[in-house]
């Protein structure tokens, strides 16, 4: 005889289970979005704020960003000196590096000194802080040589920031980890 209960049990548990993990899989994503939403606005927030004190004190960015290569960026001792202010003022921030960078992607200031005058690949959120438009990429674990105040396996959310001159056109980008 047809056992219609133990066959009806059996598929309402299969059934259970595979709305669980379909759940579990949901919320995890939605969750995650809300995370690099957050650190999105909390990187927007604390870059700024480090614009504005580098505007206060050194001027606007765009001037410094303008018509700029790699190589003139090592030379400039106004971009240096901005560096190694980044440097102190990041120190207790939640902050791993920033950088600003012009829109060729040759890095004119950062507060890691290995990257000033290198070239950042042109990725699709730095494509899209060109544009004018605030953009984040969640970067996995770090590599054994990068920066030693994040531990190895954590991620990290990198957001660029347009930096625009005073007639609004988009000049350059800011970097922050």
């Amino acid at each position: 005889m047809f056992k219609l209960l133990r066959h009806f049990s059996l598929v309402s548990a299969c059934a259970i289970f595979v709305l669980i993990g379909v759940l579990m899989v949901f919320f995890r994503h939605v969750s995650v979005e809300d995370m690099i939403n957050l650190g999105e606005r909390q990187n927007e927030i604390v870059a700024r704020a480090i614009g504005n004190h580098i505007t206060a004190h050194f001027g606007p960015l765009p001037h410094l960003i303008d018509n700029r290569d790699g190589e003139t960026a090592l030379d400039n001792a106004r971009a240096r000196e901005i560096s190694a202010g980044l440097s102190t003022q990041i120190k207790n921030l939640p902050v791993l590096k920033v950088g600003i960078l012009n829109l060729e992607g040759h890095v004119i200031v950062s507060s890691a000194k290995e990257e000033i005058g290198g070239i950042r690949p042109k990725d699709a959120a730095f494509l899209s802080a060109r544009k004018g438009h605030l953009a984040s990429v969640r970067n996995p674990s770090l590599d054994k040589g990068a920066i030693s105040q994040a531990s190895e396996n954590s991620d990290t959310l990198s957001s660029f920031l347009p930096l625009h001159n005073e007639a609004g056109v988009v000049v350059g980008v800011f970097q922050i980890d």
